[in-house]
């Protein structure tokens, strides 16, 4: 599949070439008619200038005599020539010097630029048609290469519904289950990590979400609950949303099982937005039930399907209205997407935008722009919706040399996208729209975490990669009831309580790695703490730092991480930390002596984010 990515990326950079020679070719074109207009300029110029000396130079007419200011074009002829025509004047015989050997060499040599020109022109069509032909041959390659990897998504979901029934019979609830999109083709390799997500997500909405029947009818709803289970394409991502018509998620019942379990102060837990609060959700051990049974209870099931998405860089989104019901909204990147994309240009930046969750292009006038508070608005069939630049959404710039990009709702002309998504609709502004394009979607790879609001990249026919949106992410951030609980984001960089979340040393003398580490280990809300090398670890801890864990690479300057592992063994005051080694040596021998020397895990690069996120509570309570 990724040789099919590469084969349309260089089919591209071949587009790009021919619709470079085909310019070029027009160029020369133009070159060749002003160079045209140049030699018959010049020959006219001869002709006036000889016929001017003749006049000139014969006052009285004699046969075959030159006036002196002739001479200053001298005349190609020879000896005999000139003699056996000198009884003949200029107009009855024609005279060439070398401004006129002159004009007529730039036009022969005009002539023959225009037949290479000819040349090139046929060749470029030959081009165009075989970049044609290469681009359907191309097509049927991806198509019959995408039939051997992909499967229908109904092999995810057909168990559901007997499982629903059981259920139903079990605890006497009247559920259906609606399945759409069943034939929406997805990747062989993700049916395992979407099954169980699934069947925890259907277990929740039966349980927490769809109320019994006589409550149902008491608060005006039918007796039988519905969940519905739909599977999309959408921008280069397979879209699953699980939604009941229950009683949706009370935020404020969180914000106490938050206090209650320790993980917050009432006066912060005032301060989580809904969005932050909702991702408690998928916090292992985290329950908001107050009874356990063989449904609910256990503080296991979100966390499962977190970790199980993580695995295939995939993001859960709830969404939720209380009294109304709740949705979980499952993104999965496709392991290869090509997809139409509209180039823009915004903040400096050239940026695809999926063309699928592209509504409609507008182009407005400033004058159009309406303002509620200050809150642009646009009308738009019929109703107002939001308006927003396109770099305001984004939490990521380019800096470059170029000056700042002109304010796109400054502009007489505003050039706008009205994006369509789950979330609902959303017009942005860009500097410009550059055009349509045949794009390879290529998902950020671990252990890089999705930013928000970004789907992936993709490379241009020129080399040169460009970010590619999320329109569901960034439609969903004007959503006050939308909250995000993915691998990366917002919710998941709450700064956590000082006196709650454990303390990790990270230690490892790559700074990206150190980096890297501690961007995931801030997402998952916990503290860190970063050292260089084996020596600054232990001079940390020797100046009191009490961490929880401490995550070590072996080869660093100064002190490995076996001589840090040992030091720390040998003190009293540090040999309970738990320790975990973190390095590209996967080696048998390396690994004995890690363990040898008391490390409690052993983690080798690159290393898996889920493996990782999800041992470290373990290796905490160790």
């Amino acid at each position: 599949m990724n040789l099919v990515g590469e084969l349309v990326i260089n089919r591209t950079n071949l587009e790009l070439q021919e619709s470079e020679l085909r310019g070029e070719v027009k160029r020369i074109r133009r070159s060749i008619v002003d160079l045209n207009q140049f030699g018959g300029q010049l020959r006219e110029e001869y002709d006036r200038l000889s016929f001017g000396e003749w006049k000139l130079g014969n006052p009285h007419p004699e046969i075959g005599k030159l006036s002196a200011p002739e001479t200053e074009f001298p005349v190609i002829a020879n000896s005999k020539s000139s003699q056996a025509n000198s009884h003949f004047d200029l107009l009855e015989m024609d005279r060439y010097t070398e401004f006129h050997s002159t004009a007529t060499e730039v036009i022969e040599t005009a002539e023959a630029i225009s037949q290479s020109a000819t040349k090139l022109d046929t060749l470029a069509m030959k081009f165009e048609r075989s970049t044609d032909q290469l681009r359907r041959i191309t097509e049927q390659l991806r198509s019959r290469v995408m039939q051997l990897r992909v499967v229908s998504f109904s092999r995810a979901v057909d168990h559901l519904p007997r499982a629903l029934r059981d259920m139903c019979l079990t605890y006497d609830k009247d559920v259906n289950l609606l399945l759409l999109g069943r034939d929406t083709k997805i990747d062989e390799s993700l049916l395992d990590a979407l099954r169980d997500p699934l069947v925890h997500l259907v277990r929740n909405a039966f349980d927490h979400g769809i109320e019994m029947p006589e409550v149902r009818q008491e608060i005006g709803k039918p007796p039988s609950g519905q969940i519905e289970i739909e599977a999309r394409h959408q921008g280069g991502q397979t879209i699953i949303t699980v939604a009941d018509d229950g009683k949706g998620i009370d935020p404020e019942m969180i914000r106490r099982k938050i206090v209650n379990k320790g993980l917050a102060t009432e006066e912060q837990a005032q301060e989580f937005s809904i969005a932050e609060l909702y991702d408690f959700l998928f916090w292992p051990g985290f329950s908001t039930v107050e009874e356990v049974s063989n449904l609910s209870g256990r503080g296991v099931g979100l966390d499962v399907v977190r970790a199980n998405l993580r695995t295939v860089r995939g993001t859960v989104k709830v969404d939720s209205r209380l009294g109304k019901g709740t949705s979980f909204i499952l993104k999965l990147p496709l392991l290869l997407s090509i997809t139409e994309a509209l180039m823009v240009k915004t903040d400096r930046n050239k940026i695809a935008v999926p063309l699928d969750a592209v509504e409609e292009i507008l182009h407005i006038k400033a004058s159009e722009v309406h303002t509620a508070g200050n809150q642009p608005m646009l009308w738009w069939r019929e109703e107002f919706i939001r308006l927003v630049r396109l770099q305001d959404l984004l939490e990521y710039s380019i800096l470059g040399p170029d000056a700042p990009s002109p304010d796109p709702l400054t502009q007489d002309h505003i050039p706008v996208l009205v994006l369509a998504s789950s979330e609902g609709m959303l017009a942005v502004a860009v500097e410009r729209l550059i055009g349509q394009q045949e794009i390879v979607v290529k998902p950020l790879p671990p252990p890089l975490s999705k930013p928000r609001g970004v789907l992936g990249s993709t490379i241009l026919g020129d080399g040169r990669v460009v970010t590619i949106l999320d329109v569901d992410d960034l439609v969903g951030q004007s959503s006050a009831n939308t909250s995000i609980a993915p691998v990366s984001g917002k919710a998941s960089q709450l700064p956590p309580s000082s006196s709650q979340a454990p303390l990790i040393l990270v230690v490892d003398d790559s700074y990206t790695i150190r980096q890297l580490l501690s961007m995931t280990l801030t997402r998952a809300r916990y503290r860190v703490v970063q050292a260089k090398d084996g020596m600054e670890a232990l001079e940390k801890l020797q100046n009191g730092l009490d961490c929880s864990l401490a995550i070590v690479d072996i080869e660093m300057p100064r002190m490995d991480g076996f001589e840090l592992l040992r030091s720390m063994r040998s003190t009293h005051r540090f040999a309970n930390i738990p320790v975990a080694m973190l390095t590209s040596r996967s080696g048998e021998k390396h690994r004995q002596m890690a363990m040898e020397l008391g490390a409690n895990q052993y983690f080798t690069k690159p290393y898996s984010e889920a493996q990782l996120l999800e041992a470290i509570p373990k290796l905490i309570k160790h």
